[in-house]
C-alpha cells in the first residue's frame, strides 16, 4: 500500500472519530457515519488524488457536518411536532362541533316536542267538562 494511502486512511480515521465525537444523537450516530463514508468514498473514486484537505474542504469539518445532521434532525422534529399538533386541533375543533350539533338536536327536539293526553283520564274528562 502507498504512503500516501496509508497516510490518507488514518486521516480519514481521525476525520470519521472526529464526526462521530461531534455528533449529539447516539442512536443515529452509526448510520449518519456510514452515509459520510459512502460520500466520502465516491469522491475518493471520482478523485484518486485526493487528500484530507481536499475531503474537509468538499465535505467540511467534522464540527459542520455533525451540525448539518443535527440541523436535519431538528427541522424534522419540528415539521413532525407541527404536523401532529395541527392533527390534535383538527379533532379537538371536530369534537366540540358534534357537542354542538348534538346539544342542537336535543333543544330542538325538546322545543318541538308535543304534550299528548290521555282523553279517557278521569282528570282530562272533569277538566273539560263545563259547569253550569
Amino acid at each position: 500500500m502507498p504512503k500516501t494511502t496509508k497516510n490518507l486512511n488514518r486521516d480519514l480515521k481521525n476525520y470519521y472519530r472526529e464526526i462521530g465525537k461531534a455528533l449529539p444523537d447516539r442512536k443515529k450516530k452509526t448510520a449518519i457515519l456510514s452515509q459520510i463514508k459512502n460520500r466520502v468514498n465516491e469522491y475518493i473514486q471520482q478523485n484518486p488524488h485526493a487528500d484530507i484537505s481536499d475531503i474537509v474542504h468538499k465535505f467540511g469539518l467534522p464540527t459542520e457536518i455533525a451540525e448539518q445532521y443535527f440541523d436535519d434532525a431538528v427541522a424534522q422534529e419540528l415539521a413532525h411536532r407541527i404536523k401532529r399538533n395541527r392533527i390534535i386541533g383538527i379533532a379537538i375543533i371536530c369534537g366540540l362541533l358534534l357537542i354542538i350539533i348534538l346539544l342542537t338536536c336535543i333543544a330542538v327536539a325538546q322545543s318541538t316536542s308535543t304534550v299528548t293526553y290521555d282523553v279517557t283520564s278521569p282528570a282530562y274528562v272533569e277538566s273539560m267538562s263545563i259547569d253550569h
